[in-house]
């Protein structure tokens, strides 16, 4: 359950428990009839009873002005212990609490130590000045009792108080201590909402707003108390006291209806304050209306320029976009064209080297003729000759010979090996080598040497003529494709041309383009300030509106009754949710010209990339044509 409540129900516990009794019993001395006004600065000491008699406009009795010594008066019963549902423990709860005890004491005047530094870790006296400060706003006659000690008396306080759970004398007597501080925090900070509970409920009562039941049982109770003493007096035979007895309950009454019509003309006049402020809060809600109208109005002007900068972008883009094609474009064409003009100038390095090796190649040709037929010549020569016929014949005898020879060892080395002779580590050997070696690699080696030198003359002869022969071939299939190159060069070399004059044209299109596009970007510029302009006017209307809103608002609000607690309440939300509107518009317009300042820079950049560069390459074009 919250402090408040705890308290609250604490408090009306107390008072329906101590309601005095009235007796009939005589009385010898009269009692005085006395009108007791009330307020909200009205305090009983804690230690005394006073029983009066009022006749007022919201309750009559005989009642006892005991509002808190009731519970302080001595009980036999003990407090009733109670679980802690409060988060003592914890450091924020802890924080808090520090900070709303700290700002009650400023606001109540405390001269003491009454910062959140001081309180986060009190020392001993000021924990005792803070409290007994506290216990002095609950009863201004409180006293401290020089004869006990302030623990003592401050838990036997807390004790008549009913304050639900224990409070530990070791604990007072160290006070800032981490283990002893939070409870101790959390007791003054339910006396804090026992005070409060205590002005709030005075105030009420004071303010005449009691049940009809209960003013009625006022009325009967006064009633018995009257025809008590009234009866005391008629007893004891004293008219004068009588008489005036009559006259104090005439006046008793004559005020309560005075009090009553007062009462009445205050409602009609609340009532009147009340039906004005709810015509003036309908007029509010009539201009905020128009200030929502302008602040959509505003939102709209505000898309509807963001829309035109998209617009821009996108054109911008497309525009960058057009243009860097063509640059690659026109790039790729003098690359082409001057590949094609590299072209024209090797075909044409060929044709004038081919012009020029056209009599070495007839030479050569000739040559060629003519060393082929030297050869074929001499070929005959030797093999018509007699040396010819003699070496031929001599190197069939050889291979004859080398051949038997050869045949021979081979019979020799098979019976040596049967007769274990060779090698000369074999057993008939005794270490002497009976290998026959006949030179055979020498006879190989004079065998190839006669075959090379007696066939080296003819294909060497025919290898010269076979390359004399496709040197001619080679040499004029290179004029051939010399002279095809040239003629498809030349072709090459037109198509160039004319798509290099197809080049020039594309760049004459794009500079029509680019000069259209700078036109529409002037367009566009003249466009966006003109948007601007009236941006602008809009925005200065719809803050001269929420300025105008502003001061009807601040002088609604000066208007209200200090006493209407809710309208005041309820005005001021509507004052802040218009004060968050208006904040939201200026957001929104500052947001509108951020928008219309970056527009205008994007058209500063359009017009200064889109101003027209010098035609691209035109001499090197003028030159390929």
């Amino acid at each position: 359950m919250p402090l408040n409540a705890r308290a609250q129900s604490h408090a009306s516990t107390r008072r329906s428990s101590t309601r005095p009794r009235v007796t009939m019993a005589p009385s010898v001395t009269p009692r005085r009839a006395t009108t007791t006004p009330l307020s909200s600065s009205t305090f009983t000491p804690l230690k005394e009873r006073s029983t009066t008699f009022s006749a007022s406009k919201h309750k009559w009795s005989a009642r006892a002005s005991n509002r808190h010594n009731r519970g302080l008066t001595p009980s036999s019963t003990r407090p009733r212990k109670a679980r802690e549902p409060r988060p003592v423990g914890d450091k924020l709860y802890v924080k808090q609490s520090v900070e709303r005890l700290a700002e009650f004491l400023r606001e109540e005047g405390f001269a003491g130590a009454c910062t959140t530094q001081a309180l986060a870790r009190p020392t001993g006296r000021d924990f005792e000045d803070a409290a007994t400060f506290l216990l002095r706003l609950l009863d201004d006659s409180w006293r401290r009792d020089s004869q006990k000690k302030f623990d003592d008396e401050f838990v036997d306080v807390f004790k008549k108080l009913r304050y639900p759970f224990p409070i530990s004398r070791t604990a007072l007597a160290a006070v800032g201590t981490a283990h002893t501080w939070p409870p101790l925090l959390a007791a003054l900070l339910w006396l804090v909402d026992l005070i409060e509970h205590d002005r709030r409920h005075v105030s009420k009562r004071e303010e005449g707003n009691v049940a009809v039941q209960l003013e009625h049982q006022g009325a009967d109770r006064v009633f018995y108390e009257y025809a008590s003493d009234a009866y005391a007096l008629f007893l004891a035979g004293d008219d004068a006291a009588g008489e005036a007895l009559n006259a104090r309950l005439e006046e008793a009454f004559r005020q309560r209806c005075a009090d009553a019509a007062s009462e009445r003309e205050t409602s009609l006049s609340r009532r009147d304050a009340a039906l004005a402020k709810i015509a003036s809060l309908k007029d509010a809600a009539a201009s905020l209306s128009k200030a929502i109208d302008g602040r959509s109005k505003a939102e709209a002007l505000c898309d509807k320029a963001a829309r035109d900068a998209d617009e821009a972008e996108r054109s911008l883009a497309h525009a960058d976009s057009t243009l860097a094609e063509r640059s690659a474009a026109a790039a790729a064409a003098r690359e082409d064209a001057r590949r094609a003009q590299a072209n024209v100038a090797a075909t044409r390095e060929a044709a004038s080297k081919a012009r020029r090796d056209a009599p070495m190649v007839e030479r050569l040709l000739r040559e060629a003729a003519r060393l082929e037929d030297d050869l074929a010549r001499r070929r005959r020569q030797r093999r018509a000759s007699a040396e010819f016929k003699e070496l031929s014949k001599a190197e069939a005898d050889g291979r004859n010979h080398a051949s038997q020879c050869r045949a021979a060892a081979e019979t020799y080395e098979r019976a040596a090996r049967r007769l274990q002779l060779v090698p000369s580590s074999a057993k008939n050997a005794e270490g002497t080598n009976y290998r026959l070696d006949l030179g055979v690699a020498d006879a190989d080696a004079l065998e190839q040497a006669s075959e090379v030198a007696s066939s080296i003359i003819a294909p060497k002869l025919d290898e010269l003529k076979e390359a004399v022969a496709k040197r001619g071939e080679d040499v004029k299939l290179a004029l051939a494709s010399a002279r095809l190159q040239s003629s498809s060069l030349q072709a090459d070399a037109e198509a160039r041309k004319s798509r290099l004059r197809g080049v020039v044209d594309d760049i004459k299109r794009l500079e029509e383009r680019l000069a259209r596009d700078r036109d529409r970007a002037d367009a566009a510029r003249l466009q966006a300030g003109r948007d601007e302009d009236a941006l602008s006017a809009e925005a200065d209307a719809a803050r001269s509106r929420a300025a105008r809103d502003a001061d009807d608002l601040d002088a609604l609000a000066r208007r209200l009754d200090g006493s209407e607690e809710q309208s005041k309440a309820e005005a001021a939300a509507r004052f802040e949710r218009r004060r968050a509107r208006r904040a939201e518009l200026e957001r929104a317009l500052d947001g509108a010209e951020a928008i219309a300042r970056r527009r205008l820079a994007m058209n500063a950049e359009l017009r200064a990339s889109i101003h027209p560069p010098p035609p691209p390459f035109r001499g090197e074009v003028v030159e390929a044509l």
